[in-house]
Protein backbone atom coordinates (compact mmCIF):
# COMPACT_ATOMS: atom_id res chain seq x y z
CA UNK A 1 0.00 0.00 0.00
CA UNK A 2 2.93 2.14 1.01
CA UNK A 3 3.76 1.60 -2.74
CA UNK A 4 0.56 2.43 -4.25
CA UNK A 5 0.63 5.75 -2.73
CA UNK A 6 3.98 6.50 -3.93
CA UNK A 7 3.08 5.53 -7.42
CA UNK A 8 0.01 8.02 -6.60
CA UNK A 9 2.24 10.55 -5.65
CA UNK A 10 4.48 10.32 -8.60
CA UNK A 11 1.90 10.11 -11.03
CA UNK A 12 0.41 13.36 -10.12
CA UNK A 13 3.92 15.39 -10.06
CA UNK A 14 4.30 14.43 -13.96
CA UNK A 15 2.88 16.13 -16.68
CA UNK A 16 0.19 14.73 -18.69
CA UNK A 17 1.03 13.32 -21.75
CA UNK A 18 4.99 13.16 -21.39
CA UNK A 19 7.01 10.04 -21.31
CA UNK A 20 7.37 10.22 -17.56
CA UNK A 21 3.24 10.23 -17.05
CA UNK A 22 2.91 7.71 -19.46
CA UNK A 23 5.19 5.07 -17.44
CA UNK A 24 3.71 6.24 -14.08
CA UNK A 25 0.59 5.41 -15.05
CA UNK A 26 1.78 1.97 -16.26
CA UNK A 27 3.19 1.36 -12.77
CA UNK A 28 -0.05 2.35 -11.52
CA UNK A 29 -2.15 0.39 -13.41
CA UNK A 30 0.41 -2.80 -12.48
CA UNK A 31 0.01 -2.02 -9.14
CA UNK A 32 -3.64 -2.03 -9.12
CA UNK A 33 -3.69 -5.34 -10.85
CA UNK A 34 -1.71 -6.99 -8.08
CA UNK A 35 -3.75 -5.75 -5.10
CA UNK A 36 -6.80 -7.03 -7.15
CA UNK A 37 -5.31 -10.11 -7.11
CA UNK A 38 -4.15 -10.04 -3.64
CA UNK A 39 -7.27 -9.35 -2.14
CA UNK A 40 -9.20 -12.26 -4.52
CA UNK A 41 -6.25 -14.30 -3.38
CA UNK A 42 -6.63 -13.76 0.33
CA UNK A 43 -10.90 -14.19 -0.33
CA UNK A 44 -10.59 -17.48 -1.65
CA UNK A 45 -7.96 -18.88 0.87
CA UNK A 46 -9.88 -17.87 3.90
CA UNK A 47 -13.17 -19.45 2.22
CA UNK A 48 -11.49 -22.21 1.73
CA UNK A 49 -9.95 -22.86 5.01
CA UNK A 50 -13.73 -22.23 6.69
CA UNK A 51 -15.07 -24.95 4.19
CA UNK A 52 -12.41 -27.59 5.21
CA UNK A 53 -12.90 -26.67 8.65
CA UNK A 54 -16.24 -26.37 9.31
CA UNK A 55 -19.21 -29.02 8.22
CA UNK A 56 -22.14 -26.18 7.94
CA UNK A 57 -21.83 -22.78 8.12
CA UNK A 58 -24.36 -19.89 9.01
CA UNK A 59 -24.49 -16.64 7.04
CA UNK A 60 -25.52 -13.73 8.88
CA UNK A 61 -27.55 -11.36 6.53
CA UNK A 62 -25.23 -9.04 3.76
CA UNK A 63 -26.21 -5.79 5.38
CA UNK A 64 -24.16 -6.52 8.49
CA UNK A 65 -20.70 -7.50 6.89
CA UNK A 66 -17.96 -4.74 5.82
CA UNK A 67 -17.62 -4.57 2.25
CA UNK A 68 -14.52 -6.56 2.33
CA UNK A 69 -16.25 -9.92 3.67
CA UNK A 70 -19.36 -8.94 1.64
CA UNK A 71 -17.47 -11.05 -1.04
CA UNK A 72 -16.94 -14.31 0.95
CA UNK A 73 -20.96 -15.69 1.00
CA UNK A 74 -20.83 -15.99 -2.39
CA UNK A 75 -17.78 -17.55 -2.49
CA UNK A 76 -18.48 -19.66 0.72
CA UNK A 77 -21.87 -20.99 -1.67
CA UNK A 78 -19.92 -21.75 -4.72
CA UNK A 79 -16.95 -23.91 -2.38
CA UNK A 80 -20.00 -25.71 -0.07
CA UNK A 81 -21.98 -26.53 -3.21
CA UNK A 82 -18.83 -27.85 -4.66
CA UNK A 83 -17.22 -29.37 -1.68
CA UNK A 84 -21.25 -30.63 -0.21
CA UNK A 85 -21.16 -28.15 2.88
CA UNK A 86 -24.67 -27.47 4.04
CA UNK A 87 -25.11 -23.94 4.62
Amino acid sequence: MAELRRTQRQLSRRIPGSHGYEQAKTKLNRLYCKTTYMRRENVHQVTRQLVDTYGEIKIMPRFSLSRGIAVCPAQLEVLGEFFGLKF
